[in-house]
């Protein structure tokens, strides 16, 4: 009789090719300041090659915003004597949050302080300093996002040998008649790229595809079909990963009113530009109507101990995730 197996991994998994795990991704958070990164005017992430911090020749307010949240992760080890990049998060939504209602607060009025003053023009005017604060949160709500997303981005080469007798333990059990379930809570791509470099892809699946896909990019000139989560599992090792995805994107549609709705998570394909991004309505061929769309701000995942399970109930890609996991649970033969 066949049966179903399934395994849970965690950030430990990604250890052994040097991905940072617990305190030395906190430790790296913390010392943001020294890497070689910087902000283009989108809020788009660029890293130089040269090992210093990118020049495009002026400050962009984004650069900005990673200052003050460089501070502010200072401020928050300080003051709690300790940091944790989830916990952290939430606080950056608390005090985004507090800041617009713009009370008088002793913890704002520190905040305060840390604020890019080459940037925003500082008032003793209460109102004014607490839209600054709240402007800065939600910048940096995405480009913190952004930050983990590079911290956690896979080498060019990592050493896939260290996975054999895991990825052959796999293919063991399939070749018995069974299924196997790996549900992650990492964001990284490492199971993706094991999967492949061991040519395995044919029993592979992560519930995406690009088939009859109404997605589509405009890459180097040409119209490319993009794959878009449709919740389909039909092949013997299944993918779960229910925190998100440094690959994955949610794709917002243009509506009558002129704004965008929520439609899919897809996978961002590396030269995809933001504004080449299409939504194919029905029949209509792709060279035909096409209907503008565009990507959250960046990756989609869930970051935040609070802050993630709030998005538990996405309908867009997390609270399938979650009803299949629970689903799998109850009818697993081995966990």
């Amino acid at each position: 009789m066949n049966k179903t197996y399934t395994f849970i991994i965690g950030s430990g998994f990604s250890a052994p090719i040097g991905l940072p795990v617990g305190k030395k991704l906190n430790d790296m958070m913390l010392e943001a300041e020294n890497l070689p990164i910087g902000f283009s005017t989108s809020g788009d992430l660029i890293v130089s090659k040269d090992g210093t911090r990118p020049d495009i020749g002026f400050t962009t307010s984004y650069d900005n915003t990673f200052s003050f949240g460089v501070k502010l992760m200072k401020y928050y080890y300080k003051k709690f004597d300790a940091f944790d990049y989830e916990d952290f998060y939430d606080y950056i939504n608390q005090i985004h949050d507090r800041a617009i209602k713009k009370k008088q607060d002793v913890d704002l009025q520190e905040l305060y302080e840390l604020l890019p003053t080459n940037y925003y023009i500082q008032s003793e005017d209460e109102d004014k300093r607490g839209l600054q604060l709240y402007h800065q949160t939600y910048q940096l709500n995405h480009i913190y996002q952004e930050l983990v997303n590079y911290l956690l981005t896979l080498p060019d080469k990592i050493d896939v040998s260290l996975y054999k007798k895991f990825i052959v333990y796999l293919i063991k059990l399939v070749n018995e008649g069974n299924v196997v379930n790996v549900y992650s809570l990492n964001h990284d791509v490492l199971i993706e790229r094991l999967i492949y470099s061991y040519r395995q892809d044919n029993l592979f699946c992560d519930g995406f595809t690009d088939v009859n896909t109404p997605y589509y990019g405009l890459i180097n000139g040409e119209y490319s079909q993009l794959e878009y989560f449709a919740n389909q599992y039909d092949k013997p090792i299944r993918l779960h990963k229910l925190h998100g995805s440094t690959s994955y994107y949610a794709f917002y549609k243009e509506v009558e009113t002129a704004s965008f709705d929520a439609s899919n998570m897809i996978k961002r394909p590396y030269g995809l530009n933001d504004f080449d991004l299409y939504y194919k309505d029905g029949n209509d061929t792709i060279l035909g109507r096409k209907v503008r769309g565009m990507l959250s701000m960046g990756a989609d995942f869930l970051t935040g101990t609070t802050a993630k399970i709030r998005r538990y109930e996405s309908p867009i890609y997390y609270k399938p995730q979650f009803e299949k996991f629970e689903k799998d649970l109850t009818v697993t033969n081995s966990l």
